[in-house]
């Protein structure tokens, strides 16, 4: 999978989710995330979720594009192990959480997660 990096378009006022988004929310001191190992896996999550949705802004991931990518819906790889699955979501919830709570994003995805996970 090839990761493309986007910068923020100041003429369209769109924020993509990698990597001006996870910048942003390391920097944050809202951001609690201190563990190198933490960020290492959180940041693949972020980057690999962007790889499967290149170009899409921040504001254009909906519910089911987070639900597809946790439960792994159409991809042939291997199934995560369930750990490895609410990690995932974890690591999601918090950065769209955080978004949210910023004025980054209108709606937060995750909380329409409901206890599928």
């Amino acid at each position: 999978m090839e990761i493309r990096i986007t910068r923020h378009d100041p003429a369209t006022g769109q924020l993509p989710l990698w990597p001006d988004t996870v910048d942003a929310y390391w920097a944050d001191q809202a951001c609690t995330i201190r563990s190198p190992y933490t960020r290492k896996n959180w940041g693949y999550t972020y980057r690999r979720l962007h790889g499967q949705h290149p170009g899409k802004p921040l504001a254009g991931f909906t519910t089911d594009d987070l639900v597809a990518y946790v439960t792994q819906r159409d991809d042939p790889a291997p199934r995560w192990a369930p750990l490895t699955a609410r990690n995932y979501r974890i690591a999601l919830s918090s950065l769209f959480g955080w978004a949210y709570l910023t004025g980054r994003v209108a709606a937060d995805p995750p909380p329409a997660w409901g206890g599928w996970c």
